[in-house]
């Protein structure tokens, strides 16, 4: 694998046409040759470009060069006296040493249903812990910041979390490409799913749990040749 220079960021208004050139080439470069599908991005059925993760945005800002900063803008509650929290506004500013690139604001909240149900059909009520809602909002502004800062927006659309289905479409995207592998791969990827402490229905598995066997579905599209991973 060749070596990728890291692309300086200069504002807009000093980029040559040939610097805009290197800046678009290296981040599809990044896209194919630093970051992993399942890992750092993933592509779903209903999606035509694949959606970014926080450890894809985090590694394309640390092949820029660039740092950024996390702020709390506010918190709602659910009326003016009350002090139960509601929802959370992070906004993430990239950084390029002391001059800021880019920001996005991210929010997160009890009005989405995978952070809040209501007790129905003798199900009890569900409330996510506020941590889980905080780091969602983090990670919201964080990627949508990562996109604009680096230029990347094109080839990467909405956070996967941000679908209306996102459980459902992942889903359908990991056992469309499971379909495609041969008996003994099936096989082999069972005893790793196994191995790994994945559930054995696929019909319990949570987000993690499909995020992780994503990736193996992936390692089981290679054969492994002398140490080599090889198509």
């Amino acid at each position: 694998m060749s070596e990728i220079e890291a692309a300086e960021y200069r504002p807009a208004a000093v980029l040559s046409i040939s610097d805009a050139a290197q800046l678009v080439q290296t981040v599809h470069r990044a896209k194919a040759e630093v970051l992993s599908e399942g890992t750092d991005y993933m592509t779903l059925p209903s999606a035509r470009v694949p959606s970014l993760l926080q450890p894809g945005a985090e590694k394309l800002l640390q092949l820029f060069g660039l740092g950024f900063r996390m702020e709390r803008l506010w918190i709602d509650y659910q009326h003016a006296e009350s002090q139960v929290r509601d929802g959370i506004t992070y906004r993430c500013v990239v950084l390029k040493g002391a001059t800021e690139i880019a920001s996005a604001e991210g929010y997160a909240g009890y009005d989405e249903a995978r952070f809040y149900s209501p007790p129905r059909d003798n199900k009890p009520e569900y409330r996510a812990p506020w941590n889980t809602v905080m780091q969602m909002a983090q990670k919201r502004a964080l990627v949508a910041a990562a996109k604009h800062a680096t230029a990347s927006s094109g080839l990467f659309t909405q956070d996967i979390e941000d679908l209306a289905d996102p459980l459902e479409e992942l889903r359908q995207g990991v056992f469309a490409r499971w379909e495609g592998l041969t008996s003994e791969s099936k096989a082999e990827l069972k005893r790793a799913a196994k191995a790994a402490g994945l559930p054995s229905d696929p019909k319990e598995f949570s987000m993690a749990d499909l995020l992780d066997f994503h990736s193996l579905v992936i390692r089981a599209d290679y054969e492994v040749i002398d140490g080599e991973v090889v198509e």
